[in-house]
């Protein structure tokens, strides 16, 4: 093989996966700054028109579509939430792939639907705050791919859809 300093300059990593696209690396700069605006529709631009996202409440189904997954998704969150925030606390960039670790906060005040199919879950009129490990794959400057990594166990009771016995 190459030496490590030629082969670092490779469009393949050694670990196979492709190496990191400068057009990627500013769109995701760009995605970060959006997460915390309060235009949502701000980070929808980011996102593909063939944007897949591992549904979390039905594993093994996706849902692949930019509109199904704001749908779905982000305008169901928001709509459900007053004061609704996301707090980046910490980024993470390999290869194309950006994590992001926050905070979600907000007060849960309208019905929330938490995926295509799901049983409404209806308002507590409290707030709430979880812990978010976001994971986006970015392709020619776009998001192609989300996986969320987060407590839904902790989600589920702050929304009131299981119990919260400690």
């Amino acid at each position: 093989p190459a030496p490590y300093h030629q082969q670092a300059n490779r469009e393949i990593q050694a670990s196979g996966q492709v190496g990191l696209d400068t057009g990627n690396l500013l769109a995701m700069a760009g995605f970060v700054r959006a997460l915390g605006s309060a235009k949502t529709e701000e980070r929808y631009e980011f996102f593909s028109d063939g944007l897949v996202i591992d549904d979390w409440m039905e594993p093994g189904e996706q849902i692949a579509s930019k509109s199904d997954v704001v749908d779905v998704f982000f305008d169901s969150v928001v709509d459900a939430f007053d004061d609704y925030v996301f707090q980046v606390q910490e980024t993470s960039v390999s290869g194309n792939t950006l994590v992001v670790l926050g905070h979600f906060t907000g007060k849960f005040v309208r019905e929330f639907v938490p995926g295509r199919g799901a049983k409404p879950i209806p308002p507590t009129n409290k707030k709430v705050r979880w812990t978010a490990r976001d994971i986006y794959h970015f392709k020619d400057g776009k998001i192609v791919r989300i996986n969320y990594a987060n407590d839904t166990l902790t989600v589920a009771r702050q929304l009131g859809a299981v119990e919260d016995n400690g």
